[in-house]
């Protein structure tokens, strides 16, 4: 739906015109298999998809894609972080990788963490869920969830990177305070 929210993203004017989609349901069906399509079909996307785009390809998703796409995952990237989890993502990537902690890593930009606000009020689906995308979360989740255990990321683990992003501060006989911007 933040898609929809952006004006319509990847909603292809190749395929469709300049006209929108008529409803949250009809655009979340057209770009529907978004990230599968990313990692298993050719092509690109220019112009926010509206000329050119693989995610508004109205083609949908196929189940051969779909094991393509999670196979993809779990065996090309080495690092999967969860957007509903952006403060374990970036302290599992330092745990991973190294480096110095970064105040900006953990600042809310275009993500939530809160996804019932009203920019995602879901009942607008009337049910439907993206399946291919969804298998595809699934195995990115499952493996995000075996990263944070393999290298024992907890919040307890995570506030030394916290304090030295500065968005941490410990008071003396109080629980810790997260400072988001």
């Amino acid at each position: 739906l933040s898609g929809y929210n952006d004006g319509f993203h990847s909603w292809s004017s190749q395929y469709f015109g300049l006209e929108p989609p008529k409803s949250e349901l009809e655009y979340a069906k057209v770009v529907a298999g978004c990230a599968v399509k990313t990692l298993t079909r050719a092509g690109s996307s220019i112009f926010q998809g509206y000329a050119e785009t693989v995610c508004g390809d109205p083609e949908p998703t196929t189940e051969d894609e779909t094991r393509l796409a999670v196979e993809r995952l779990g065996e090309g990237l080495v690092f999967v972080g969860i957007l509903e989890q952006w403060t374990n993502s970036a302290c599992l990537f330092h745990a991973m990788f190294g480096g110095t902690c970064a105040e900006q890593e953990f600042q809310q930009t275009s993500h939530t963490e809160n996804t019932t606000s009203s920019a995602y009020d879901t009942s607008v689906l009337q049910g439907w869920t993206d399946e291919a995308d969804g298998k595809l979360y699934s195995k990115g989740l499952q493996m995000f969830q075996d990263s944070l255990q393999q290298f024992q990321v907890t919040a307890e683990s995570c506030r030394p990177c916290m304090q030295e992003a500065g968005v941490l501060r410990v008071i003396s006989g109080f629980s810790p305070l997260l400072l988001l911007y």
